[in-house]
């Protein structure tokens, strides 16, 4: 029978615990910011460094304790109107899971 192993890296995708690691520092920076209202951020680098994964992690933290908090992916925007779209897509899948009437 032959040994199978799972690789540890994920190389595809934005990725959770376990596989996510190495970034409370910048967690709780981000986690920060986005508990102050109206603050907005924007984050560059460098690709496959764990960015979205961690905005991700700070997004769902801060709306796991009550605030608001949403995520708009800019990275391959080329348009004033595909960058809004985004927006207001980050933003209407955030306040779609809470918005009560």
């Amino acid at each position: 029978m032959p040994i199978t192993r799972e690789n540890p890296f994920r190389i595809h995708g934005t990725v959770r615990r376990p596989f996510f690691t190495d970034r409370e520092e910048e967690l709780t920076s981000y986690i920060r910011v986005l508990q102050e209202p109206a603050q907005k951020t924007l984050v560059y680098g460098h690709r496959r460094m764990g960015k979205t994964s961690t905005l991700e992690s700070a997004v769902d933290q801060v709306n796991a304790s009550g605030g608001h908090a949403s995520l708009a992916d800019l990275s391959t925007v080329t348009t004033v109107a595909d960058m809004t779209n985004r927006i207001l897509l980050g933003a209407t899948r955030t306040i779609g899971q809470r918005w009560t009437t």
